[in-house]
C-alpha cells in the first residue's frame, strides 16, 4: 500500500497473500497471539515490501457471540441513534465522552457500560456503533458493529483500514475527523 491516494490494482499474488495473513490472523485466540508472539507473522506473510492493515478482532473462546450471528431482520426498528461502551484512555476518547456521555438519551455512551446491561445488546439495538481508537488504532468493535449490521463510526487518527485498497469502506461505514467531535 502506498500513502499517496492513487489506487493501484492489488495483483492476484497480492490478495492471495493478504487472504492468508487474514485467515491466519482469525485462526489465531487473543491468547496465541499474546503468548507465542505470532503478530508479526502477519505482517511476514505479506511479501509485497509493506503492511497491510489486518480488522483486530477480540474473540475470547475463539467464536462470536451468538447473538452476533443473529441480528434482528432489517424492519425491526434499531432503538439508539448510537452507541459505545469502553475505557477512558487514548486522546480520543476523552472528548468523546466530555461531549456524548449522558447528554442523550438516543446517543448511549458509557466508560464501562454497568452489568446489568448487554454490551451486544446495545450494538444490536443500535444505528450507528462509534469506534474510536484507544492506547492503539484500531479497534475491534469495527467487526463487531459489522457483524451486529450496526454502521461503524470510525474515530481514528492514522488508521489505514484493513484491506482499503480492495474494500469501499465508505459504502458501509462512516469516518468521522478526530476534530470534527462533537
Amino acid at each position: 500500500m502506498t500513502s499517496n491516494n492513487s489506487f493501484t490494482q492489488p495483483t492476484r499474488q497480492q490478495l492471495q497473500q493478504w487472504q492468508r495473513a487474514y485467515e491466519f490472523r482469525r485462526a489465531m485466540s487473543t491468547t496465541e497471539l499474546e503468548n507465542e508472539n505470532h503478530a508479526n507473522q502477519c505482517t511476514f506473510l505479506v511479501q509485497s515490501g509493506g503492511n497491510v492493515s489486518l480488522p483486530e478482532i477480540h474473540l475470547y473462546e475463539g467464536k462470536v457471540s451468538p447473538k452476533l450471528l443473529s441480528p434482528p431482520s432489517n424492519n425491526t426498528p434499531r432503538r439508539y441513534l448510537a452507541f459505545f461502551s469502553g475505557g477512558l484512555h487514548g486522546p480520543i476518547r476523552p472528548n468523546l465522552f466530555h461531549y456524548w456521555k449522558n447528554h442523550d438519551a438516543d446517543i448511549r455512551v458509557y466508560e464501562y457500560l454497568p452489568k446489568d446491561l448487554d454490551y451486544y445488546s446495545f450494538m444490536l439495538n443500535s444505528k450507528f456503533c462509534l469506534c474510536p481508537s484507544g492506547h492503539e488504532v484500531a479497534s475491534p468493535r469495527i467487526v463487531e458493529a459489522i457483524y451486529a449490521e450496526c454502521v461503524p463510526v470510525i474515530l481514528s487518527k492514522y488508521y489505514v483500514l484493513p484491506f482499503s485498497d480492495v474494500l469501499q469502506w465508505e459504502a458501509f461505514s462512516v469516518q468521522v475527523e478526530v476534530s470534527d467531535i462533537p
